[in-house]
């Protein structure tokens, strides 16, 4: 029985200890060319936000292979980058659209599941693109307000932030969990 409990609690550390190395280090993928930011989730906890850059290849196209590079920018400490952990992937993760195309492509944030956004290339750059409020939009950043909870924090709101592909205004819309 004493063999069974320590061997129970080996495999709860060890899992413990997997669910905190960062994503980097499971799925290392080399650097392309360059990347374009496409994005930033900022939080009400602290001044880090979470990055969402494009990765191009030498043509100036996205990677096919792993297009999004997302990571920690630790603003709230020294600024540097900080790969995400495993389970903040399932809190900061995104999923591929199908039919994606090699100027376009169909990106849904685990953040905001209900609001998938186009990543398409114009004038030679790559921008998000939505609609906040009803207006064809740039998505430039999503506001997440959470409520610390015993365990883990709970989603107040959401907010996404942007300008109006027309005429360039600045728009907002709050999404209320």
């Amino acid at each position: 029985m004493k063999i069974w409990a320590l061997r129970s609690k080996c495999v709860l550390f060890l899992t413990a200890v997997l669910l905190t190395i960062p994503t980097a280090a499971l799925l290392a993928a080399p650097r392309q060319e360059r990347a374009v930011n496409l994005l930033v989730i900022e939080r009400s906890k602290n001044r880090n936000v979470v990055r969402y850059d494009l990765v191009l290849d030498k043509s100036g196209f996205y990677d096919t292979r792993r297009p999004l590079d997302v990571y920690w920018s630790m603003l709230a400490e020294d600024g540097r980058r900080e790969e995400l952990s495993v389970l903040e992937r399932r809190a900061y993760g995104y999923e591929l659209l199908p039919n994606a195309k090699p100027t376009e492509l169909g990106v849904r944030l685990v953040a905001v599941k209900n609001r998938p956004f186009m990543v398409r290339r114009r004038n030679d750059t790559y921008r998000a693109e939505l609609s906040i409020q009803g207006v064809a939009a740039y998505l430039e950043r999503i506001f997440v307000a959470t409520r610390e909870g015993p365990v883990l924090p709970t989603v107040v709101y959401v907010e996404l932030h942007g300008r109006s592909m027309q005429d360039g205004r600045t728009l907002s819309e709050r999404i209320v969990r």
